[in-house]
């Protein structure tokens, strides 16, 4: 479904044909802040098969900053560091990796990434190679009347079903948003 239809789905459930409580921009909004939430909710081999494009970005580390500035992105979907595939750290466990965790530490043949702050930080350092590569999904315009969601139809669904929680608790409505909040968790289930 497209944006139209999608905000044509929403106004449906929402049992409201035209724009008498919600405003069009507001129904847009919702159904941008859904998809920004599905984006980030969906396991990384998941939403990988389930977005339109991804972007990949490559560059030469130097120096001492073995890092290079986090781009615009909902989601890195995989970073390789001197032709390894690197393990995704959740952000920078300087702690956890102090207490001899060898788990979290990097190696030259099996790196790992974080993000920390605006950077995207790649471990252990290497003064010979230094090649880095990350596959990302770019931060989507929002959706509005000219704009299509970037995930492809099969999750169009679940958006509309999120955008109608928020909605729902917009106007205070805790209960119906709650019970829908719940059908869109059930629909999480079968996207793949």
């Amino acid at each position: 479904m497209n944006n139209t239809e999608m905000l044509a789905n929403l106004r449906m459930k929402l049992d409201e044909a035209s724009a008498d409580f919600f405003t069009d921009v507001e129904c847009y909004q919702a159904l941008s802040n859904a998809q920004i939430i599905l984006m980030g909710i969906l396991p990384i081999d998941v939403l990988a098969k389930n977005v339109a494009s991804t972007t990949t970005s490559t560059g030469t580390l130097s120096g001492t900053t073995w890092s290079v500035t986090r781009p615009n992105m909902v989601r890195m979907l995989s970073a390789i560091f001197n032709g390894y595939p690197c393990r995704r750290l959740q952000n920078d466990n300087t702690r956890i990796r102090a207490s001899l965790n060898t788990y979290l530490l990097g190696l030259l043949t099996d790196p790992i990434v974080y993000e920390q702050d605006d950077k995207v930080v790649f471990e252990p350092k290497n003064p010979v190679s230094n090649t880095a590569t990350i596959t990302y999904i770019p931060t989507p315009s929002d959706i509005d009347a000219s704009t299509s969601s970037v995930l492809v139809e099969t999750t169009h669904p679940a958006i509309v079903q999120y955008a109608l929680a928020e909605l729902l608790k917009k106007q205070k409505l805790y209960p119906q948003s709650a019970n829908e909040y719940g059908l869109f968790i059930e629909m999480l289930k079968v996207i793949r």
